[in-house]
């Protein structure tokens, strides 16, 4: 076997190995928990940046997702992803992990 093609197929070969999709680091080691009675007072109020801060820390998310009517979104899950879904007057709607 040439060097060319030891090369060509090491590479061949790397394009078949597992690649993770999952995050990694502090990120990954979060999860979001969502309490009712603590977060359901918001649903129904006037979303704000403030407001989504408060609730991504609240619920001990690492990010936070938020969601307009008519939105495309992934349907991966995310445990350490806090999403908020908002109604056509920018109202919370739900508040969900995931």
């Amino acid at each position: 076997m040439t060097t060319r093609s030891l090369i060509a197929a090491t590479a061949l070969l790397a394009g078949c190995a597992p690649t993770s999709h999952a995050p990694e680091g502090p990120a990954n080691a979060r999860t979001c928990v969502v309490d009712k009675s603590s977060t359901g007072k918001y649903v129904g109020q006037p979303f704000t940046a403030q407001m989504g801060e408060a609730l991504r820390k609240a619920t001990g998310s690492a990010t936070l997702r938020v969601v307009h009517p008519g939105d495309m979104v992934t349907m991966n899950m995310r445990p350490d992803r806090l999403t908020v879904r908002l109604d056509a007057q920018g109202r919370i709607d739900s508040i969900s992990c995931g």
